[in-house]
């Protein structure tokens, strides 16, 4: 009786984790390279299975490449090359949506963003800017990412009233920004307005927190790895890894209560 009772249950253990590992190969994309390249490339897993959406490996180059590598570039050209809608990622890690830098109000003037002799732009860049765009990766409707159309409508109804549009994920990585700019803790950057960002995800991402103690988002891409703030930059306790110099010294704001570090 026991003997037969563990047999069913074995049975029923066996078939369930079955069922589980074929939903699991179900969702994945049916070339494990595609789905693997779009993870490192855009820091999520693939939208679709099989053959389909992110997954339809005919995307990449017309589903041709001769390595890894190759297809990891024909992918990144897929997301963000000559669709402008996905050229929201051009200037990444810098202050505004793409290199569109801070729209204030009603007119078109973009704060933070000078245009160069050679057609490059000068953006304003922070940790919390840095943080944002490496959270809206991996959360499109976040606040403020304008993922879909409809978190993006949001974002403009709730933009000047600063009031978290989507589906609040991102909300701490955009009030760091938000601050860091208000604030003057932003530096310079250049940027390539037709540029493409390398967003295969770091192995040794910086980390930071936001002003109530907890954790922002843990991962970041190669393209924001690179991005450090001067010898002289003021930013906010706990920042140190953004300084290119990887160390700080306390600093109390005169005449206010504040306390930030400014980067040896």
């Amino acid at each position: 009786m026991n003997k037969l009772r563990m047999n069913v249950i074995t049975l029923m253990a066996v078939l369930f984790l079955t069922g589980i590992c074929a939903m699991s190969a179900k969702a994945q994309c049916r070339d494990v390279w595609v789905g693997q390249a779009v993870n490192e490339i855009i820091g999520r897993a693939a939208r679709g299975s099989g053959d389909t959406g992110e997954c339809n490996y005919k995307l990449y180059g017309g589903g041709k490449w001769s390595s890894y590598e190759d297809l990891k570039n024909k992918v990144r050209a897929s997301f963000f090359a000559g669709d402008p809608t996905k050229t929201k990622e051009r200037c990444f890690g810098a202050e505004g949506s793409g290199c569109d830098a801070l729209q204030l109000g009603v007119y078109d003037f973009k704060a933070g963003r000078t245009t160069l002799s050679n057609g490059w732009y000068r953006m304003w860049i922070s940790v919390g800017s840095i943080k944002h765009d490496n959270c809206c990766i991996s959360n499109p409707n976040g606040k403020m990412c304008g993922g879909s159309p409809s978190a993006g409508q949001a974002e403009k109804n709730a933009a000047s009233s600063l009031i978290a549009g989507g589906d609040r994920n991102c909300v701490q990585e955009w009030d760091k920004a938000f601050w860091d700019a208000a604030d003057g803790r932003a530096w310079t950057q250049d940027y390539s307005p037709s540029g493409v960002p390398d967003l295969t995800i770091a192995t040794n991402p910086r980390q930071t927190r936001s002003r109530n103690g907890t954790d922002l988002v843990k991962f970041e891409t190669a393209e924001t790895r690179r991005q450090s703030a001067p010898k002289g930059q003021a930013l906010d306790v706990g920042d140190e890894q953004f300084c290119a110099s990887g160390s700080a010294t306390p600093y109390n704001v005169p005449f206010t209560q504040k306390k930030w570090i400014i980067c040896n």
